[in-house]
């Protein structure tokens, strides 16, 4: 495993994510062996040298001053897909294992595919799920820019009633992807699925879990927190294993038989499994 697998943190600042961008997920995306699709008919962006009458505005700037020469970005249909990256901002987002948070696991896989929705040319927006009329949606069109957006958020709020949310107003195809880890009102989160997908958008949901939490491998007396409530409950794991884990599988269950009957695309994950494996599972 590469080091820059073994990333720590409960939030990742924006040249973290620079980086972990830059060794793991770029170099993933310029192989040839990955399709490169949020969702079916989606491509990246091909070059092709300056011919004189082409379209300045499309001039890739940067790739003049590494190589002196002009190139134009072209794709091989006009599209106007937006991408929406919204993250759980709940505090039982703040769990780690291992010093990795389902938060700043949340903050790069986030980044990871809204680096892909720009490198294709695509719309994107990025939301914290704390505002109720889904209003801090910013449009974003460079890297820094959805860095910078990604990096101020924060978790450790109180979700609004997400069934209640106002879903504005959107033309054209739109790509929702939430991540989250459900443990706040699954039901609100599922009303709005609803909601999306009544209007005709593709929606994604990738569940972010814990190794130990899902498989209670832990050990001795355990100090449970509601990061929600704050209340707390001690018990030997031992004497609750059994009665955990029954309560995990009808939780993971529900969550996997609500999407599929909402037609929500779902995605489960481990805090412990690299992002460059699930991006491969996910778009290869």
């Amino acid at each position: 495993m590469s080091f820059i697998d073994e990333w720590k943190g409960i939030h990742l600042p924006a040249n973290r994510l620079r980086l972990l961008l830059r060794h793991r997920v770029e170099g993933l995306f310029a192989g040839e062996h990955l399709s490169g699709r949020l969702h079916e008919g989606m491509e990246f962006e091909q070059f092709k040298a300056y011919q004189p009458g082409d379209d300045v505005t499309k001039i890739d700037w940067r790739a003049f001053l590494r190589s002196r020469k002009l190139w134009v970005r072209q794709s091989p249909f006009l599209s106007n897909t937006v991408v929406h990256c919204v993250l759980d901002v709940s505090a039982s987002m703040l769990y780690e294992e291992a010093g990795r948070s389902k938060w700043a696991y949340a903050q790069l896989l986030a980044a990871a595919l809204g680096y892909l929705a720009l490198k294709q040319g695509e719309g994107l927006r990025v939301w914290g799920s704390m505002e109720a009329q889904l209003k801090g949606g910013v449009a974003l069109y460079h890297l820094h820019a959805l860095l910078h957006q990604l990096s101020r958020m924060r978790a450790g709020e109180k979700l609004p009633d997400l069934a209640e949310t106002k879903v504005p107003a959107t033309k054209g195809q739109h790509l929702w992807m939430f991540f989250t880890d459900l443990y706040d009102t699954p039901a609100s989160w599922v009303a709005l699925w609803k909601r999306l997908r009544a209007l005709g958008h593709e929606v994604h949901c990738w569940h972010i879990l814990g190794e130990q939490e899902i498989n209670a491998s832990w050990k001795g007396t355990l100090v449970f927190k509601d990061l929600e409530s704050k209340r707390i409950k001690k018990v030997h794991i031992d004497s609750y294993r059994k009665l955990y884990l029954a309560k995990m599988e009808a939780f993971l269950e529900e969550a996997r038989q609500s999407c599929l009957q909402t037609g929500v695309h779902y995605h489960r994950l481990r805090l412990q499994e690299p992002i460059h494996r699930v991006l491969w599972q996910a778009l290869g």
